[in-house]
């Protein structure tokens, strides 16, 4: 049972990561092109 909360931790984490990173890459990538923008 512990190791499942572990494991359901650890999956949330990689999300969150993931999600950090790809705000992150939409940042950067809209300053380059401002069109990006309008899409979200």
């Amino acid at each position: 049972m512990l190791m499942y909360f572990f494991f359901s931790k650890l999956e949330y984490l990689h999300q969150l990561i993931v999600l950090m990173n790809s705000l992150l890459f939409n940042c950067i990538y809209s300053r380059h092109s401002p069109h990006t923008l309008n899409l979200m």
